[in-house]
């Protein structure tokens, strides 16, 4: 569900199908309209992009997939079609959907790496759980 479901949802975009059902109703009758040009600005422009919100869901698909794949290993399989889907999702949201308002630095970047380095303590974790409550011992 974690790998294969916000792939299907940024793929529908409901933010997007909600701001153009704005825009068509403000824009259906412009003499009815009362919005100010702040107002008519804030509809005219697509939705934001937030690269963040984004990079915290690959990175906790990430740590269910190594959390769990040693006891689901077919969950490592969807994981990587739903990351895949969700590769092409975002990149024709990013270009056709969005706008891009934030300016993400290299802090980013190297906070998104320490947290990488992270899936191994998930993994080693994972398969310790798993080997506790599937044999009730750990082979060392």
């Amino acid at each position: 569900m974690n790998a294969l479901f916000p792939p299907f949802v940024w793929a529908l975009d409901p933010w997007t199908i909600h701001k153009d059902f704005v825009r068509n109703h403000e824009t259906h009758d412009k003499s009815l309209s009362v919005a100010t040009q702040a107002e008519a600005n804030f509809i005219a422009e697509s939705p934001d992009y937030l690269q963040s919100k984004r990079y915290a869901d690959i990175m906790k698909t990430m740590w269910f997939t190594f959390m769990y794949g040693a006891a689901i290993p077919l969950g490592i399989v969807f994981s990587i079609i739903g990351l895949s889907i969700y590769y092409f999702v975002d990149k024709y949201n990013l270009l056709r959907r969005r706008t891009v308002k934030e300016s993400l630095g290299k802090d980013l970047s190297i906070e998104m790496i320490e947290f990488l380095e992270m899936i191994i303590l998930f993994n080693g974790f994972g398969s310790l759980t798993m080997a506790i409550d599937l044999f009730g011992t750990v082979r060392w």
